[in-house]
């Protein structure tokens, strides 16, 4: 029996079901998950998309476990529950064929209502896929004045193009104020509303030329690879953020 197991948050928990999927091709057996709510993620799965596993309580999978809870992704083998566990280190997303992992993501089944919002807010502030793309994790920013000079390039650069950034941290613009931007705050892991938010402003972001991203954090590789644009050469603009050239 083989079950994977992301207790992090939204992003994460996407890394791990693709490798879930990719451990199930691989060994030709049935992998099962659980969705744990917790304080990375408070939100049901059937509120954010079809999840494509068979689901196991949280509970169970920490009586197969039976060890502390250190790792974003564990993988378990056992012959029977309980006894004989082996934890197996989780692959990472470039061990994987960005096929596969296009693939995977392409499949999701979003909630209806959510596709609707995305619907609804690409028509609102007119964005498309010659939208260039911006997404600035808070936590991995260290100036805010390197990333603002590299908006204002950008938005120099682009002609008439808008511009979606998305990112937590508030001060992400400055005092930069142009009719051709779009911010979103990335939602919120914490409320109902702020994480179909999250998922709204992933889509949103998917959409367009992502040209800036924060290559530690999985919503950026994620939304990247959700995104119909071929994978191409990335340079640090920061070290916290890399833009794609």
């Amino acid at each position: 029996m083989l079950v994977v197991w992301s207790r992090a948050g939204l992003a994460n928990r996407l890394h791990a079901l693709i490798n879930a999927l990719y451990l199930q091709q691989k060994t030709n057996r049935v992998v099962y998950s659980c969705w744990p709510l917790n304080e990375h993620l408070q939100v049901p799965v059937h509120e954010l998309f079809q999840y494509p596993l068979p689901l196991i309580e949280e509970s169970i999978a920490r009586d197969m476990l039976q060890a502390p809870l250190s790792h974003v992704c564990r993988f378990l083998e056992t012959q029977r529950p309980i006894t004989n566990v082996s934890v197996r280190t989780p692959l990472v997303l470039e061990e994987i064929p960005s096929s596969f992992i296009r693939e995977v993501l392409k499949g999701v089944v979003w909630h209806p209502a959510l596709l609707e919002r995305v619907k609804v807010e690409r028509l609102r502030y007119s964005l498309n896929d010659q939208t260039i793309g911006i997404h600035a994790r808070g936590t991995d920013i260290t100036s805010l004045t390197q990333l603002q000079i590299e908006v204002k390039k950008a938005l120099y650069r682009i002609g008439s193009a808008k511009i979606l950034i998305c990112s937590d941290e508030p001060q992400v613009l400055g005092d930069i104020v142009s009719p051709r931007i779009v911010r979103t705050a990335c939602g919120s892991r914490h409320t109902l509303e702020g994480m179909k938010q999250a998922v709204v402003d992933l889509l949103l972001l998917s959409g367009t030329k992502i040209r800036y991203y924060s290559p530690m954090s999985t919503y950026s590789w994620i939304a990247i690879a959700l995104s119909n644009a071929p994978r191409r050469q990335v340079k640090g603009v920061l070290k916290e953020l890399y833009q794609v050239v």
